[in-house]
C-alpha cells in the first residue's frame, strides 16, 4: 500500500494539510459556536434521518462496484468485496492522502480473481461515471437557479451551446472507438480495458445506480436544508452538493476538511444563509464523514479482533 505514496500524494498532503488549518481557521473565526450548541440540539432527529440516506449512497456505491467488477468476472465472490471497498472508503475519508482507491486496487486482486489492471479500470471508470453526474447536477442546478433570466436574454447561445455539445459527443464516442480498436500498447492495457467496459451492454445498469446513489445523498442534503436553512430549492440544493462533492478532487485535511468547506461557504454565502446555519450544515456533513469512518473502523477492528480470538482459542484446544 505503501508504494502508492509517490511525489504527487506527497503534494496532495502538504496542500490538504494547509487547506484543513485554514478552513478549521475560517470556521471558527466566523461562528459563535455556543450559538451552534444550542440550534442543533433541535434538529437531531432530522440530521439522524438524513444519515441514513448518506448511508444508503454508501451502500449503492457498494453494489455499484460489486456490478464493475461482474462485468470481468461474473462468477465473484461477494465476501471478497466487503473490505477491500469500506476500507478504502475509510481511507479516502480519514487521510489527507486519498489512497483509498490504491488499496482497493492493491488489495484481494487475487481473491477476487482478477487482476489490478481489472480493477484499475473500474476505479477509472467509476471516477469517470460520478463526476460526468455531477457536472450535470451543477448544471441543471445552475439553469434552474438561472432560468427564468436566461431564456429571455440567452435563448439563442443555449441553441448554439446544444448544439456544439450534441456533435462534441458525437465526435467522442466516435474517436473513443477508434481508440479502442486501434490501442495495441501493454502499457495501455488498463485503457483499453475501460473502453471495453463503457461500451459494455451492462454499463446501463451501473449507471442507474450511480443516479440513484447521488439521489439518496441529495436527499440529505434537501433534509438539511429544510431544517436549517428553512429552504427546499432544488436549485440551491444541487448547486451546493454537486460543487461541493465536486471540490473533493482537490487536495483536503482529515475528514475531507479544506476545498470542500470554501466551496460550501462560497454558496451558501451567495444564497444569503445565516453565517450560524452554515457552520452548523458543515459541520453536520464532516460529523457523517467522521461518524462513517469510525463506523467502517469499528467493524474492521471487531472482525480482526474476532479472528485473533478465535485462533488463539483453536490453537489453546
Amino acid at each position: 500500500m505503501f508504494k502508492i505514496i509517490n511525489t504527487k500524494n506527497t503534494i496532495n498532503l502538504i496542500f490538504g494539510l494547509t487547506f484543513f488549518v485554514f478552513a478549521l481557521k475560517f470556521l471558527n473565526s466566523n461562528v459563535n459556536i455556543n450559538e451552534v450548541y444550542d440550534s442543533s440540539k433541535n434538529i437531531f432527529l432530522v440530521v439522524t434521518i438524513a444519515y441514513f440516506f448518506f448511508c444508503l449512497h454508501v451502500i449503492a456505491n457498494f453494489l455499484r462496484w460489486i456490478k464493475f467488477l461482474k462485468l470481468f468476472n461474473p462468477n465473484i465472490n461477494t465476501k471478497y468485496c466487503y473490505e477491500p471497498f469500506f476500507i478504502s472508503v475509510a481511507l479516502n475519508y480519514a487521510l489527507p492522502i486519498k489512497i483509498g482507491d490504491g488499496y482497493r486496487i492493491l488489495k484481494n486482486s487475487d481473491k477476487l480473481l482478477l487482476n489490478k489492471k481489472e480493477i484499475f479500470a473500474c476505479v477509472i471508470l467509476e471516477r469517470l461515471i460520478d463526476f460526468s453526474v455531477l457536472f450535470f447536477l451543477f448544471f441543471l442546478g445552475l439553469f434552474l437557479y438561472y432560468k427564468n433570466s436566461f431564456f429571455h436574454d440567452h435563448s439563442y447561445n443555449l441553441v448554439v451551446f446544444l448544439t456544439i455539445i450534441f456533435f462534441l459527443a458525437i465526435l467522442f464516442i466516435w474517436l473513443t472507438k477508434k481508440a479502442y480498436i486501434k490501442f495495441k500498447l501493454e502499457r495501455f492495457e488498463y485503457i483499453k480495458m475501460t473502453y471495453c467496459l463503457i461500451f459494455n451492454k451492462k454499463i446501463i445498469q451501473i449507471i442507474l445506480i450511480t443516479l440513484l446513489s447521488w439521489i439518496f445523498e441529495i436527499i440529505t442534503f434537501y433534509l438539511l436544508f429544510k431544517f436549517i436553512f428553512l429552504d427546499v430549492s432544488i436549485s440551491k440544493i444541487l448547486l451546493s452538493h454537486s460543487g461541493a462533492i465536486l471540490s473533493i478532487a482537490l487536495p483536503s485535511g482529515p475528514g475531507l476538511i479544506g476545498p470542500i468547506d470554501y466551496t460550501l461557504s462560497g454558496f451558501f454565502n451567495f444564497f444569503a444563509f445565516e453565517k450560524k446555519n452554515i457552520f452548523i450544515f458543515i459541520t453536520v456533513f464532516h460529523f457523517y464523514i467522521f461518524l462513517t469512518f469510525f463506523l467502517i473502523f469499528v467493524s474492521w477492528l471487531s472482525k480482526n479482533m474476532l479472528y485473533l480470538l478465535k485462533n488463539r482459542t483453536n490453537t489453546m484446544d
